[in-house]
């Protein structure tokens, strides 16, 4: 029998590395990673990449164990817990538990052996954060900054959501109403739902798991509607 030519060898060699590089040394590890650009869930966010994360902590054997740590897709406190605790093992120190592209990349990374695609620090993988100053953009305003906000209130899974609630860069009664109800869960009670340097901050707070020190109360505000 005629032997294989070195090669057609070496093809079929390279051939078993790619397909081997990625396949997880776990168990019924959890399927492809997803992808969500710059969106980061914070705490009570829903959705499921959350889902995806919490499985595959799960199915590492070390981390979100016990049956009382249940697969939902819902970022509480000690789901954060867990993906802090499992991203400081990857030189990411002081990480909020927030999930965000770099924790789902650096947890399938895990899974296939693979050591810490980044190892910074927990500003390393920080969402770009608009600086408006002192402006303040009201009812009809339109600006990058405000389709940010929207972009993060989407991603929180609890606001702004429906195919109907559009990322514009326009602030409209509905982005409006949105931000006032976010604002109000954080302490600052009749919000008029205006687009400030606060908002941005409460938010960015918000999806990495801080809580707020607002307080403030507003007086009347005519939307524009």
């Amino acid at each position: 029998m005629k032997r294989p030519s070195t090669s057609v060898l070496s093809v079929l060699l390279i051939a078993a590395v790619i397909f081997t590089a990625c396949v997880p040394v776990f168990a019924g590890a959890a399927g492809s990673a997803p992808r969500i650009g710059s969106a980061c869930y914070g705490l009570d966010a829903k959705n499921e990449a959350v889902r995806w994360v919490q499985k595959t902590l799960k199915e590492t054997g070390i981390w979100y164990q016990g049956d009382e740590w249940k697969v939902t897709g819902h970022v509480g406190k000690h789901t954060m817990q867990e993906v802090k605790s499992f991203m400081e093992t990857r030189g990411y120190s002081g990480h909020s538990g927030a999930i965000d592209q770099t924790v789902i990349d650096e947890l399938d990374a895990y899974i296939c052996g693979q050591g810490p695609t980044g190892g910074g620090s927990s500003t390393s993988y920080d969402i770009s954060v608009p600086q408006i100053g002192s402006a303040v953009y009201g009812y009809d305003a339109n600006h990058s900054s405000i389709r940010w906000v929207q972009e993060q209130l989407k991603a929180t899974g609890i606001w702004y959501q429906g195919d109907e609630w559009k990322v514009t860069g326009h602030l409209g009664k509905h982005t409006m109403q949105e931000i006032s109800r976010f604002m109000e869960t954080r302490g600052y009670y009749g919000h008029p739902g205006s687009v400030t340097q606060q908002v941005i901050d409460e938010l960015y707070y918000y999806l990495h798991g801080n809580r707020t020190s607002g307080t403030e109360t507003y007086g009347s505000y005519d939307s524009g509607d």
